[in-house]
C-alpha cells in the first residue's frame, strides 16, 4: 500500500527532507507567501535551502499533514476590504500570512521506502476459549511463532518486574496455563476470561501465553 499523494507531493516532502539531511534545513522551518501566491522557504539562518525548489501550495502543505509527514501550524493576519462607491463599509478578513512546518519521523521514512507504507502491525491480542483444548477456537492478532517451548522462569521473572499490584493474578494465569500445558484436562469455558482487564494491562504476559497455547492447540491438533 502506498502513501495517498501526487508525484507533486511526493517530490515536495523528498525535497524537504533532503534539503533537512543535508543540513540546510531544520526540522522545524517556516513557508511565507509572496503576493500573487509565491513562496519562499526558510532555512537555517533564514536562507533558502540550495537547490531549485518545487512548486509549494497550501494544499500540498495540508495533503502532506493528513498523511503524517509534517506538523503545520497556520498563522494568520487580519486584512481590512473597502467596499464600492455606494456601499463605502470596510470589512475586515483573515489572511494567511505563513506557516511553521515540522518534519515528522514519518517523512524520513516514507522518502525512504519510496513511499510504500510498512505493513500494519496489530497491537493487541483478542482471544476466547471455548470448550475442548483439542477443539478450542484461540483467536489473536498477534504474530507469534508456534512453539511448546514456555519458558516459566523467565515469565515468572518478569512477573515479579514488571508485574506491579498484579503480580499475584499475573501468577494465577501463569498456573492455569501450566495446568493446561501440562495435563490432558479440559480447559473450562472461560478458564483465563477473569484474568482479561489484567492481561490487557499487560500486554508482554499475553502475547507470550497466546504463543503457548497455540503452539499447544496446533499440537493437539496433530
Amino acid at each position: 500500500m502506498e502513501y495517498n499523494l501526487t508525484d507533486k507531493q511526493k517530490s515536495v516532502i523528498t525535497w524537504l527532507v533532503e534539503a533537512n539531511r543535508k543540513g540546510e534545513l531544520d526540522d522545524e522551518f517556516s513557508v511565507a507567501w509572496y503576493t500573487g501566491g509565491g513562496q519562499v522557504l526558510l532555512g537555517r539562518n533564514g536562507v533558502q535551502p540550495s537547490g531549485e525548489q518545487p512548486e509549494i501550495t497550501p494544499g500540498m502543505l495540508n495533503a502532506l499533514e493528513s498523511e503524517g509527514l509534517i506538523i503545520q501550524e497556520i498563522k494568520y493576519q487580519t486584512r481590512k476590504r473597502s467596499g464600492s462607491a455606494k456601499k463605502p463599509r470596510v470589512t475586515e478578513y483573515q489572511s494567511e500570512r505563513s506557516r511553521k512546518c515540522t518534519l515528522t519521523r514519518k517523512a524520513y521514512e516514507a522518502v525512504d521506502s519510496g513511499f510504500v507504507l510498512p505493513d500494519s502491525q496489530p497491537t493487541s491480542a483478542i482471544f476466547h476459549f471455548h470448550g475442548d483444548v483439542n477443539q478450542s477456537i484461540i483467536e489473536t492478532q498477534d504474530r507469534a511463532e508456534l512453539t511448546n517451548n514456555f519458558d516459566f522462569r523467565t515469565i515468572e521473572q518478569r512477573i515479579d518486574r514488571d508485574g506491579g499490584a498484579d503480580k499475584e493474578e499475573l501468577r494465577e494465569a501463569l498456573a492455569e496455563v501450566r495446568r493446561l500445558l501440562e495435563s490432558d484436562d479440559k480447559l473450562d469455558r472461560g478458564a483465563l476470561s477473569r484474568f482479561s482487564e489484567t492481561m490487557q494491562r499487560h500486554e508482554w504476559f499475553t502475547g507470550s501465553v497466546m504463543q503457548a497455547l497455540l503452539g499447544f492447540a496446533t499440537q493437539a491438533a496433530g
